[in-house]
């Protein structure tokens, strides 16, 4: 018997697109690096980007899929820390679901100067 491991997640990621301001990270690479995979394949993703370039809320991150045979949660939280890192990520949620436990649901802390990291919400 399989075990699935569910995920959905949304992150709202800020950026400074404007002529002169220094790029950060490359959200792309950070999202397709170690991306997890079960044994059908990996999660997928949307970006969807802000066609308002003077807008501060550049991005928006959904991540959705099912991996079989991937019985743990804590890859895809480590996963999720190192997709962000770097990023000004203003709003994230999450939920991992492993089959025959609680669900993990987490949401995305973003701190006073810009750092941040993800945290588990109580069930």
């Amino acid at each position: 018997m399989s075990i699935w491991t569910h995920v959905a997640a949304v992150i709202r990621v800020d950026a400074l697109r404007l002529a002169g301001f220094p790029k950060g990270r490359d959200l792309l690479t950070a999202l397709a690096k170690d991306l997890p995979c079960g044994s059908e394949g990996p999660l997928e993703y949307t970006i969807r980007v802000n066609p308002e370039h003077h807008h501060l809320a550049a991005y928006v991150v959904t991540i959705f899929g099912d991996l079989r045979n991937y019985g743990s949660a804590q890859p895809v939280i480590d996963w999720l820390q190192e997709v962000t890192r770097g990023q000004m990520v203003r709003q994230g949620l999450a939920e991992i679901s492993v089959e025959g436990h609680e669900p993990v649901r987490l949401r995305h802390v973003m701190e006073d100067d810009g750092t941040g990291h993800w945290e588990r919400l109580p069930s």
